[in-house]
C-alpha cells in the first residue's frame, strides 16, 4: 500500500512540475507585477497539497465504501472457490494511510514549489520604480524628459550621456555608458532609430533594469522603409533580457512612486490606490491621466504603439 501511495505522489508532483512549467508565461507576468517569488512558489504549494489532500480523502473513501460492501455483500470472490475474498475494515490502518498521505503530499507540495526558483523571472520593479534614470539624447524630448522627472517629484538621481555638454538640465553628464558610476534602473533612449540599437546592446550588458525607446522607424514605418522589420527583430535581439518598451513609444508614467519617463504633459497626480492603463495612443494617454471621472490613475501607465518586450 505504501508503494502506491509513494507511487501516486510522485506522479503528483510530475504533473505539479508540468504545470508550473506550462504556466511559465503566468509565472513571469504575475513577478512583473509585483508578486514575490515566496507568494508565488506558495500558490504552487498550496495547489499541490489540495490536489493531495482531495485524492487522499477521495481514495480513503471510496476504498472504505469497497471494504464494507465486501464485508457485507461478498461482491469478490477467490477464484474456483464460492468463498468471499477476505477484506478487514481497520481504522487503524485508515489512519496510518492518511499520515502518510500527509506527509508524502507536504514533502511532493514542497519539492515542486522549488521548481519556481529555477524559473528566470526578470522583475519590473527596478523598471517602474527605479532609484535612478539616465537619459539618452540631448533634444528637446530628452530635456522634457529630466523636466517631467523633477515636475512629478522623483527623488532618484539623474543621468544623462551627452557628447559634449558637461552639464545637462542640471544633471551631470557623462561620455558614455561605460562611465556611469552605478547600474541604471531606467534609460530614456531619446536618439535615432539606428543609434538606437547600439545604445540598447550597450545597456543590456551594463545591466540596465529596462529602457524606452522613442525613436520611430521600425516595423510601424516598412511602408516607407524596408528595413523596419529587421530593425526591430534587431533591437530586440540586443536588448536579451533587458526589458524595453518601444520602439516608437512615449513612456511610462508612475503615480505610486512619483516616477515617470514621460517627454510630455501629463495631470495625474500621486496616488495610494488606483488602476493601470495600456494604452497604443499617447494622446489618449495625455487625455486619460487629465479626466476627473472614474477610478484615480495610479500604477505604471504605459504608452505601447509597438510589439514591446518587458518580460
Amino acid at each position: 500500500m505504501l508503494l502506491i501511495v509513494f507511487v501516486s505522489t510522485f506522479n503528483v508532483v510530475a504533473s505539479t512540475v508540468m504545470l508550473i512549467v506550462e504556466k511559465e508565461s503566468d509565472v513571469k507576468t504575475m513577478k512583473a507585477i509585483g508578486m514575490s517569488k515566496k507568494k508565488i512558489k506558495s500558490i504552487f504549494f498550496k495547489h499541490n497539497l489540495l490536489l493531495n489532500s482531495i485524492g487522499g480523502i477521495i481514495g480513503i473513501a471510496f476504498s472504505t465504501i469497497i471494504v464494507y460492501a465486501q464485508l457485507k455483500l461478498s461482491f469478490f470472490k477467490i477464484p474456483g472457490l464460492d468463498v468471499a475474498y477476505p477484506v478487514s475494515l481497520d481504522f487503524a490502518n485508515i489512519l496510518f494511510v492518511l499520515i502518510t498521505i500527509i506527509i508524502t503530499g507536504l514533502c511532493s507540495a514542497y519539492f515542486s514549489s522549488l521548481v519556481v526558483k529555477k524559473l528566470k523571472i526578470n522583475s519590473l520593479d527596478r523598471f517602474l520604480k527605479p532609484k535612478n534614470v539616465l537619459v539618452i539624447g540631448g533634444g528637446v524630448w530628452g530635456k522634457s524628459i529630466v523636466f517631467q522627472l523633477k515636475k512629478i517629484g522623483f527623488n532618484g538621481k539623474i543621468f544623462a550621456v551627452h557628447p559634449s555638454e558637461e552639464m545637462f538640465c542640471g544633471c551631470k553628464t557623462y561620455r558614455n555608458i561605460d562611465e556611469l558610476p552605478v547600474p541604471i534602473d531606467a534609460a530614456f533612449v531619446g536618439v535615432n532609430r539606428v543609434a538606437t540599437i547600439d545604445i540598447i546592446s550597450q545597456l543590456s550588458k551594463a545591466n540596465c533594469g529596462g529602457a524606452v525607446c522613442f525613436a520611430s522607424g521600425f516595423s510601424e514605418a516598412v511602408s516607407e522603409l524596408k528595413d523596419g522589420h529587421e530593425l526591430q527583430e534587431t533591437l530586440i535581439n540586443m536588448a536579451g533580457k533587458m526589458p524595453i518598451l518601444g520602439p516608437n513609444c512615449y513612456g511610462i508614467i508612475n503615480y505610486f512612486d512619483n516616477f515617470c519617463l514621460w517627454p510630455d504633459q501629463h495631470g495625474g497626480q500621486k496616488v495610494d490606490s488606483g488602476v493601470a492603463v495600456i494604452t497604443q495612443s499617447s494622446n489618449i494617454m495625455i487625455n486619460l491621466t487629465m479626466q476627473k471621472r472614474g477610478l484615480p490613475i495610479g500604477l505604471s501607465l504605459i504608452h505601447i504603439s509597438e510589439p514591446t518586450r518587458l518580460l
